[in-house]
């Protein structure tokens, strides 16, 4: 398999697994959040619409900080629709085509989720699991806060008032433009390789209580950071992470598959 092919595998699998994985928490997946005519949007729209958003964004913003964006995303987005089909754009020759294009998208989405759902034994899930316990536990989990500040002099005025003992956490809801800023700047607990390369050097330069004395640049600002906490990490449950691990096994599964139905229908690659 060439490394688009498994490319397309694992973001495909992310895409929908993860949602499902989300939705393992508590969350009503059909509640309606917002009517456009007799359209309905639903928390489920809204998920899908979160996970396909760029890895770093989502490590900035958690699903409930961007929630209030995505439900007026996909309004707007729903307001045009049901006026496109009011002028009969879905019959236009380049629109039907795009659709007809989505469609096998689609399709082949459902394929690969439903084939992960049903084509792996218990056995194999308990053995993925082992695994990914094993490897989990070697690393750790930090709790931190940031100010993020777009300039570094204002960083080094962040630096100073916190020197002269102003509270993180005020400092955080006064001047980060930030998501976590009504956090106080609280990001929780999140594993090494969460967080973009150069806030994380400099957290684990840190020790719990403490901050750094400088700024840090990385591509959304620059951030002043206090280490709250470091602990061993703590393994989740096989429940909580079910999905991610029906996609590591199903990625291999799909290999084999994929032969297979190049052998069902024969494909010709044309110049």
């Amino acid at each position: 398999m060439n490394n688009f092919v498994k490319i397309t595998f694992v973001i495909t699998l992310a895409s929908l697994l993860s949602v499902v994985n989300i939705s393992a928490q508590e969350r009503d997946l059909k509640k309606v959040v917002a009517e456009v005519g007799k359209d309905k949007v639903l928390e489920e729209d809204l998920l899908f619409r979160y996970q396909q958003l760029p890895p770093q964004t989502r490590q900035q913003n958690s699903y409930d900080d961007a929630r209030d964006q995505l439900i007026n995303q996909l309004v707007i987005e729903r307001l045009f629709a049901a006026e496109a089909r009011r002028d009969g754009l879905q019959k236009d020759k380049e629109v039907a085509a795009a659709i007809k294009r989505t469609e096998s998208t689609i399709l082949h989405q459902a394929f690969v989720q439903n084939f992960a759902r049903n084509n792996i034994s218990d056995a194999e899930l308990a053995e993925e699991y082992k695994k990914f316990s094993e490897n989990y536990a070697k690393g750790a989990e930090y709790r931190a806060r940031h100010v993020l500040v777009e300039t570094e002099r204002e960083g080094l005025d962040i630096v100073k008032k916190l020197n002269n003992g102003s509270d993180f956490a005020e400092l955080a809801k006064t001047y980060s433009t930030g998501p976590s800023a009504p956090r106080g700047g609280d990001l929780g607990y999140f594993r090494e390789g969460q967080m973009v390369p150069e806030f994380e050097r400099a957290l684990k330069l840190l020790d719990s209580g403490k901050y750094t004395r400088k700024p840090v640049e990385t591509q959304f600002g620059w951030h002043v950071i206090k280490l709250e906490d470091k602990r061993a990490a703590e393994v989740p449950e096989l429940a909580r992470v079910e999905n991610e691990l029906r996609q590591g096994v199903a990625e291999r599964k799909l290999r084999d598959e994929l032969e297979k139905l190049r052998k069902k229908y024969p494909v010709t690659i044309k110049e």
